[in-house]
């Protein structure tokens, strides 16, 4: 097994006579690093599945570099394909379509059809058109680990060691003959892969490119939700790209509150846990100082940037002596809807977490924290969602009316604060919440402090909605509570729309 970086002179055509010889070539693409084979040579893709320990029923997608090689692989191209690929090739995009009698079986899986990909990135289309064939592979990671994104993961997983621990010799399967090493790749996770074969076209596995993506140009795609349409796609029937010690997911509303509070209890119990979640629950994990490694994958509103950290941070938490990995998976947004499938099959166990009750905090509690409430309580009633709101404040007196220009300012909305009375934080109260929205870090930090037993589901306005802190329009007039009424309804949508979908409201 040798490593050639790809910049050096002679190393794509080394790699090349390899793919040739029927030898077996690991390279990198925009997505992950793939393990490949002469897609037209048997005996060549009979040992990528050797190599990998793979499943002789998962097919394999064929990677092209031209016009003329996915004519020689397919055997029809459906107008569908024809549309998606005018759209999104070279990219992370797989087609399947019917296979041509020149692809294997073994490639194929048996299969009547075939998948095809037509990669964007430089070293993947140097090497299969200097290599003269299609190139047929999968990720180059060992069947059931993380996918490879750097050629490093990829020497790791076929290292004697790897291998052994895997139990078997290090001469009971082959090896790449040559890693290729193109540097980390740039997208992180494997392409999508849509199957055009019927009269609608449906995503079979989720992937670099989205389903919104998709439905700009075919309206009409939709998800597979039967077992024998997902047979027709790599990565979809079997655990995958699960690291070597279990992982928990956490998703939904939620996710964050149920992660930080798992962390907190593994902490009591003497357990060492890592976390891989968005900034601000990376950043509360970081804060509360529980977690043995924890890898930041990203603001939430950029699931790309999560998609490229996923297999990395699940590499790097394994490797931290942590006896378990803690993750929350973003929403289903963009290449959200590919890292939360990715989560979803390497996890040891999924936790749903609902979210049915939030309290907002600010000082007084006669303006900032009851215009959250009115404000969410509407939206909660517009979208017919089964949630509840409450409000307190750090040093609230009781039973103070909401101020009139907060009243006035969310009756703008179409919210109302009448029979508004103020009230003090208590730890009934904090009981009660599933998450305690803080206007302020200062508001935040006094809460988890006084109550730490509640400290996991303390969070400000900025971690959860976005936006900024709320500041105090107390004594600035109408119009700084309107502005500020307007941008807290601005974040609450949005987080509405990110946390339960649907349309606006």
């Amino acid at each position: 097994m040798r490593r050639l970086r790809a910049e050096e002179p002679g190393a794509i055509e080394a790699a090349a006579a390899a793919l040739r010889a029927g030898e077996l070539v690991a390279f990198p693409t925009e997505t992950v690093y793939g393990l490949g084979a002469n897609a037209l040579d048997a005996a060549a893709a009979a040992r990528i599945f050797a190599a990998k320990g793979r499943p002789a029923d998962n097919p394999l997608i064929v990677h092209i570099a031209d016009e003329a090689m996915r004519e020689l692989v397919a055997a029809e191209w459906p107008e569908a394909a024809a549309a998606l690929a005018a759209a999104f090739w070279p990219g992370p995009l797989t087609l399947v379509v019917p296979r041509s009698p020149r692809v294997p079986d073994v490639v194929t899986a048996g299969l009547p059809t075939v998948a095809v990909r037509f990669p964007d990135h430089d070293v993947a289309l140097a090497l299969i058109r200097a290599a003269g064939v299609p190139v047929a592979a999968p990720s180059a990671n060992r069947s059931g680990r993380p996918s490879p994104t750097t050629a490093d993961d990829v020497l790791a997983d076929y290292a004697a060691g790897s291998r052994a621990s895997a139990g078997e010799s290090a001469a009971a399967a082959p090896r790449p003959a040559i890693v290729l090493d193109g540097g980390p790749v740039p997208i992180g996770v494997e392409s999508t892969v849509v199957d055009c074969t019927g009269p609608v076209p449906c995503v079979l596995r989720p992937g670099g490119v989205s389903l919104e993506e998709l439905r700009e140009i075919l309206p009409d795609v939709r998800a597979a939700a039967d077992a024998e349409a997902l047979r027709r796609s790599p990565g979809t029937r079997y655990r995958h790209y699960a690291p070597s010690v279990p992982l928990t997911v956490f998703r939904g509303p939620g996710a964050r509150v149920a992660l930080l509070r798992a962390l907190a209890d593994a902490a009591a119990r003497g357990e060492a846990v890592a976390v891989l979640a968005p900034s601000d629950t990376a950043a509360a994990a970081r804060a509360a100082g529980r977690a043995r490694a924890v890898v930041d994958a990203g603001p939430r509103e950029r699931p790309a940037v999560y998609a490229a950290a996923l297999y990395r941070g699940l590499r790097e938490l394994e490797a931290s002596g942590a006896a378990r990995i803690l993750a929350e998976s973003p929403a289903p947004d963009g290449l959200g809807w590919a890292v939360r499938d990715r989560l979803a099959r390497a996890a040891a166990q999924v936790v749903d977490a609902p979210l049915a009750r939030v309290l907002f905090v600010c000082t007084g509690n006669t303006c900032r924290s009851p215009m959250a409430e009115a404000l969410a309580r509407r939206l909660a009633a517009q979208r017919g969602l089964p949630l509840e709101f409450a409000s307190a404040g750090t040093h609230a007196a009781a039973g103070e009316a909401a101020t009139p220009e907060a009243a006035q300012a969310v009756r703008r909305l179409g919210a109302e604060l009448e029979g508004h009375a103020s009230r003090a934080v208590t730890p009934e109260l904090l009981q009660w919440a599933d998450l305690v929205v803080a206007m302020t870090p200062a508001h935040a930090e006094r809460l988890r402090r006084q109550h730490p037993e509640h400290a996991p589901k303390v969070a400000t306005w900025d971690e959860i909605f976005g936006g900024g802190d709320v500041p105090d329009p107390i004594g600035l007039g109408q119009d700084a509570y309107d502005a500020l009424v307007d941008r807290m309804a601005g974040d609450l949508r949005r987080w509405f729309q990110t946390a339960f979908g649907g349309a606006p409201a």
